[in-house]
């Protein structure tokens, strides 16, 4: 996309305005997440339908303790990390040992040793 001169337009941001994310359609959150609680809230919005039931949501780590359906008759404890980015959870110096999995907007973590539900590609946009 060029201007009306034919030089390229560049990408410019306003100071002291929000930045949203690209607007979803088929979730409780209009815009996709820029952050950890706007990821939060999405996969709190998607967590039903994924099989996931909340026991506990926390300011402290581990974000979530969670029952997921195992199958038609039985849930597990799952003890759940929220990020953004799945490398978040190495910024934030937490244990892998206090949590069972993450939750992020988008995994970027190569090796991670932990179960990642990527929200990105679950969600239309």
């Amino acid at each position: 996309m060029g201007t009306p001169s034919g030089t390229p337009m560049r990408s410019r941001t306003l100071p002291n305005v929000p930045i949203f994310g690209t607007p979803l359609l088929s979730a409780a959150l209009l815009n996709a997440p820029t952050n950890e609680a706007e990821t939060m809230f999405l996969f709190a919005s998607m967590a039903r339908d994924l099989g996931y039931a909340a026991l506990k949501v926390q300011t402290g780590f581990p974000d979530c303790i969670a029952l997921r359906k195992v199958d038609h008759e039985r849930s597990q404890l799952v003890r759940i990390e929220c990020e953004y980015e799945s490398s978040n959870f190495l910024v934030h110096l937490h244990d892998v040992k206090g949590c069972d999995m993450i939750v992020c907007w988008r995994h970027n973590w190569e090796d991670c040793p932990l179960e990642v539900l990527e929200l990105c590609n679950l969600v239309k946009g």
